[in-house]
């Protein structure tokens, strides 16, 4: 069972990291090109809410700058710039990504309203939504609304960085690659191990690649996180009926 978008704590953006000119294969990193785009897409505008609008607009309109949205696989910010192509996860880091590199400090935020599960193979799907906000707004593929308390929930830098490399792995389980998800969940814990459904993700991932000790574990710790969590526990007796029949 895997969720490929999970909750991440509500924050108050303490640790907001500046957009740096980093590896291209880091989702935040930000390329010469969106650079110039952004400084273009800005100029003459003052107030930075009406400079963010400026960087959405084009991104969300008909026209050769729209990014047109997809189910994955979730990309990062250059390779969403460069392709016009993403799901709210890469759109998400694009967006802030381009408004931190003129000065304007967006932030995160996930939307309270998780769709329906769905099923793909063997595995469970449920979906979540993050977005971008600045100034009690939200901003995403589908354009703009005033930010709700209720239903829109500040996360940390760290938390939406947990949640792309989260989808990656999910991503990956979903298309048979459990090691290569092994790899995107612990980077996503390292940044975040409050995430309960990672680990439980994790413990899909490790069972498929062969470590059942090590799945059993994981499901443990998403149980401890969440002990109501029913997908976790289900894990747990599968990954504990695995290591029982090891030889």
């Amino acid at each position: 069972m895997a969720i490929l978008l999970v909750a991440a704590p509500r924050a108050d953006g303490r640790d907001r990291q500046p957009t740096g000119t980093g590896r291209p294969g880091l989702p935040t990193a930000v390329t010469v090109e969106m650079q110039a785009w952004a400084h273009h897409a800005v100029a003459g505008v003052e107030d930075d809410l009406s400079r963010l609008r400026a960087l959405h607009g084009p991104l969300t309109r008909e026209g050769a700058q729209k990014v047109h949205e997809i189910l994955g696989p979730t990309p990062t910010a250059a390779l969403a710039f460069a392709s016009r192509r993403a799901d709210c996860v890469g759109f998400a880091l694009l967006l802030v990504t381009l408004a931190r590199s003129v000065g304007i400090d967006a932030g995160y935020v996930l939307v309270a309203t998780e769709q329906p599960a769905a099923g793909l193979g063997s595995l469970r799907v449920l979906r979540s939504h993050l977005a971008v906000t600045f100034a009690d707004r939200v901003f995403d593929l589908a354009g703009e609304e005033a930010f709700v308390p209720a239903r829109h929930h500040r996360i940390l830098d760290r938390s939406a960085l947990a949640v792309f490399y989260s989808n990656r792995g999910a991503q990956e389980l979903a298309s048979g690659h459990a090691a290569e998800a092994v790899d995107f969940l612990w980077q996503a814990l390292r940044l975040d191990p409050s995430l309960g459904p990672v680990w439980s993700n994790l413990g899909v991932a490790l069972r498929r690649s062969g470590d059942a000790a090590g799945a059993v574990l994981a499901h443990e710790m998403a149980l401890r996180l969440d002990p109501g969590d029913a997908n976790a526990l289900l894990n747990l007796s599968i990954a504990r009926a695995d290591t029982d029949s090891a030889p």
